[in-house]
């Protein structure tokens, strides 16, 4: 009888240590996806200014870049918010550079149209986003490019753990900033926000028009956001601008009735940590000439400027090109900011970090090859018409990125 009591004891013991043990790996793996799932945030008191521009002193910001044509802001603010991430988890600047062409075409994105942001976060969960090497950015006016990623993008993509929307509001957006990383916001704007130069921007007139923008950091004395948009350098302050808490500006989207503006949208997203590749052992490349909106010719010494980029010109362009050439004349036009070269013109090509060699290929025929930092040299191309110049760099394991760029030849 008592060998029985013992034996029934034993049975019991056992399957209450095995029932604790369950619900404790339940209650842990309940726990931990919830972090993952949502913005938790850390109520410790903020600084009354924060800066992602200046860290102990540390830039983990990006250069401004310049959208141009294409109605990509969604994925400029996103591309901003996470090189900045990128850097910051490694502890250090190294000009992060991921592309923003590849994140926007490949959610369903076109110049025409723009794109669904929830596309692009779902698609940086899952897929990731390359650095630009992979699928550089468009330097011309198109609905998608005629291009395509590298084959082996996906072992240069960066990842995100998970994002979310945040409330539109002071403190959430404050803390989420200093905890998480620069936000994307979604703004409204009038004409005078296209003619700001400086200062804390205030709200007036009506609004003409919405923008992805990252917000990466704020100034209590000022009362103010400190954002990035990308419309180029030579807007705003170097490309920056600062708006007012309450202005009003930040918008869920939702009155505009927008197929790329989802419907649960507050407005603000933040992105929650950064896996896989970040710092990517390839080459970088680019090139600086020729240039967008010049004209090459002997007569000019080389070079003279005929159409400056900037925001208002961009807008312009688009609605010309999609209202009225893109109707009549459909693909049969070429794009106004594209160079002309009326004899010869001067190729510059730049690569650096843990390249072999450059190959330069005017209309996929090889050209040029070299080893040297900088490639610059006078090329003649007789035949007329549409020309496109690719500059492809190695390094010692074959891995490859590449720059494209068209010009057009008159005589």
């Amino acid at each position: 009888m008592n060998i029985k009591n013992r034996s029934n004891t034993k049975s019991i013991l056992v399957v209450l240590i095995i029932s604790i043990l369950f619900l404790n790996i339940f209650s842990n793996f309940s726990l931990t996806k919830k972090i993952e799932n949502s913005c938790v945030i850390n109520h410790d008191p903020l600084p009354s200014s924060f800066n992602w521009r200046d860290i102990d002193g540390l830039d983990y910001t990006t250069p401004v870049k310049n959208q141009e044509f294409c109605k990509s802001d969604a994925s400029f603010a996103l591309i901003a918010c996470l090189e900045t991430m990128v850097q910051s988890k490694l502890g250090y600047p190294f000009y992060c550079d991921l592309s923003e062409a590849h994140l926007f075409f490949n959610s369903n994105g076109t110049c025409d149209r723009g794109v669904n942001i929830s596309n692009c976060t779902d698609y940086l969960k899952e897929y990731g986003v390359p650095d630009e090497g992979c699928f550089p950015y468009p330097e011309r006016y198109c609905k998608t490019p005629d291009y395509d990623n590298l084959s082996n993008w996906t072992d240069r993509a960066v990842k995100i753990h998970d994002w979310g929307w945040i409330s539109n509001d002071v403190v959430s957006i404050k803390e989420t900033i200093v905890q998480y990383g620069p936000v994307c916001a979604l703004i409204n704007y009038s004409f005078s926000f296209l003619n700001y130069k400086e200062g804390v921007y205030e709200p007036r007139g009506k609004t003409r028009g919405v923008q992805w923008i990252s917000i990466v950091g704020y100034n209590d004395t000022q009362g103010c956001w400190i954002c990035k948009n990308s419309w180029g350098e030579k807007w705003g302050e170097y490309g920056y601008f600062k708006i007012p808490y309450n202005s009003g500006m930040i918008t869920s989207g939702r009155y505009l009735h927008s197929e790329d503006i989802p419907d649960d949208s507050t407005g603000v997203i933040y992105l929650n940590g950064t896996i896989g590749n970040l710092n990517p052992d390839v080459p970088v490349v680019k090139i600086f000439q020729p240039s967008q909106g010049f004209i090459y010719s002997f007569l000019y010494r080389g070079k003279k400027r005929f159409l400056d980029s900037n925001f208002l010109n961009e807008r312009l362009i688009y609605t010309f090109y999609n209202n009225l050439l893109n109707r009549v004349f459909k693909n049969w036009f070429v794009d106004v900011r594209t160079p002309w070269v009326i004899n010869s013109f001067w190729v510059e090509v730049c690569a650096s970090r843990y390249k072999r060699n450059v190959s330069v290929y005017i209309d996929d025929e090889l050209k040029y090859n070299f080893t040297g930092a900088t490639y610059h040299k006078e090329i003649r191309v007789d035949e007329p018409g549409l020309h496109t110049l690719e500059a492809i760099a190695y390094n010692e394991n074959n891995d490859k990125s590449f720059d494209r760029r068209d010009f057009f030849v008159t005589i």
